[in-house]
């Protein structure tokens, strides 16, 4: 069986990606910070499911994570919305430290574990918001962006030893954190997919689910929904 990790899997698309996962009859380490209770339910019925508690800003290996792992699955973060003339320095700078400096410490802690994996990957789900912005989304939207950065030079740095990094924008999709966005927002979201919906966790992690099998991809961003760039 294949060893996955899966940071942020209490929740969103890191649950859906968890659940597959299992129905695949992979091992599947997921990690949490709060609200656990779906992946202790999981556990019941699956016994080769190992929830780990771990903080973003602060990921640390414990004994219960895997000595092998064979692709690693980064979805955790947050959205915290605040126009950017009333971002203090701290905030922003806490914000930043959370998801682009935890990523980076967990990314470190994961390296040694996939090199020892079999046809190893790291994913890293970041967003759109990467390159478009977002009014009121300063902090998110530049802590996105470095992720990608980050990646796009893990893929460099970490080819030598075979190991795949490619960056995922899942696009628009009805999640607990987008779906506390005001309506307006989320309306004008639905209207530039010119498919006409959104998309949907189950889609999203059928393609990573996929990608994670691949032997010669890396370094690459996969846009998940059909908003067109007119850039």
């Amino acid at each position: 069986m294949r060893q996955l990790f899966i940071s942020g899997g209490s929740s969103g698309l890191g649950l859906r990606l968890t659940v597959d996962s299992l129905r695949d009859e992979a091992h599947v380490t997921a990690t949490y910070q709060s609200r656990p209770d779906a992946l202790f339910f999981l556990q019941k019925q699956y016994s080769a499911l190992h929830p780990v508690a771990t903080e973003l800003a602060h990921p640390s290996p414990t004994q219960d994570w895997p000595d092998v792992i064979d692709a690693a699955i980064l979805c955790a973060g947050s959205i915290r919305n605040q126009l950017m003339l009333k971002e203090t320095s701290d905030d922003f700078a806490t914000h930043l430290n959370t998801h682009l400096g935890g990523t980076m410490k967990l990314c470190q802690a994961l390296y040694p574990r996939l090199c020892k994996g079999k046809n190893p990957h790291l994913v890293i789900v970041s967003s759109r918001s990467a390159y478009e912005g977002n009014i009121g989304q300063a902090a998110y939207s530049a802590s996105r962006a470095g992720m990608v950065g980050l990646a796009k030079t893990l893929a460099r740095e970490w080819a030598e030893v075979g190991i795949k990094v490619n960056i995922i924008f899942p696009g628009w999709m009805k999640t607990r954190q987008t779906l506390a966005m005001p309506s307006s927002i989320r309306a004008d979201y639905d209207a530039r997919n010119v498919l006409g919906h959104v998309n949907t966790l189950g889609e999203i992690s059928r393609f990573i689910r996929f990608l994670i099998t691949t032997q010669n991809i890396s370094g690459q961003i996969f846009n998940l929904d059909s908003r067109i760039n007119t850039n």
